[in-house]
């Protein structure tokens, strides 16, 4: 049997060992991509039987020129980098990590003790109860939260969620934390939530286009924070992530069923 091949597209990581361990199994050949555009993801993907990849648009078009791609692995819990319809026709697996760097991220957003409230229309009454928090309409949680933190996926229906229209209706002087995804803030309306003092801040680890551009209106005021998209670090957790992410392309690759395919529709 010759030895599967595995493209990577990009990689933040000081190494990729944990990965390399988690796919010991099916003793794949790894082989990086020299940048992120789809002529050098091609040149090392095109005839790959796998690809990792972390921050890479991985389009329709590029897709559709795969021949033998049978998995894609997001090092990461959102997949709005790749074309997940396209992959789901060309029949290739696309898993994630959902449940990697909860206790960093959680800690990043809310690092003092707090009443907590949340609104969440895809978790079970019984599993917040267990998790201690109360839960309320969206409505009822803007009206009422000195802090809203959003930890939502970015899709059609959350993509500029937190609008003109969600911010009047949030407590006067409230505080926004986003810690999930840029797109889901419309960043006009937030500057001018910010400006007229409808909101007291927010504190933000992801905005729209990353890195910022120097003339957004969103550096330099001091009721902003800004942080590099690092909510997600800890040595573990990137070990963590790497792992999972790895160990799922070798079981899809050996015939098996992944722990966290990404859902197709």
């Amino acid at each position: 049997m010759p030895r599967p091949l595995i493209a990577v597209t990009d990689s933040p990581f000081p190494s990729l060992d944990p990965a390399k361990a988690a796919l010991a199994r099916v003793d794949p050949e790894l082989r990086m991509a020299k940048s992120t555009s789809a002529e050098d993801i091609l040149a090392v993907a095109r005839d790959a039987d796998a690809i990792l990849v972390t921050y890479a648009r991985l389009a329709g078009d590029l897709l559709r020129q795969l021949t033998r791609c049978k998995a894609i692995g997001r090092f990461g819990l959102g997949v709005d980098n790749i074309d997940i319809p396209a992959a789901a026709a060309l029949g290739i697996t696309v898993t994630y990590v959902p449940d990697y760097c909860m206790h960093e991220v959680s800690d990043h957003a809310m690092a003092f003790g707090l009443r907590v409230v949340t609104h969440d229309p895809y978790v079970s009454q019984q599993a917040l109860a267990a998790a201690g928090v109360e839960s309320v309409s969206f409505d009822r949680l803007l009206e009422i939260s000195d802090f809203v933190s959003i930890h939502a996926p970015l899709m059609p229906a959350t993509r500029g969620l937190f609008n003109a229209e969600v911010f009047g209706k949030m407590k006067a002087g409230a505080l926004l934390i986003n810690t999930a995804r840029g797109p889901l803030v419309d960043e006009d309306a937030l500057v001018s939530a910010l400006d007229s003092g409808r909101l007291g801040g927010a504190a933000l680890d992801v905005v729209a286009v990353e890195p910022l551009p120097k003339d957004s209106r969103l550096i330099g005021r001091d009721n902003v924070i800004l942080t590099p998209h690092t909510a997600f670090y800890s040595v573990e957790a990137l070990n963590e992530l790497q792992t999972k992410c790895a160990a799922d392309v070798a079981r899809v690759l050996s015939g098996e069923k992944p722990v966290y395919p990404v859902k197709m529709g």
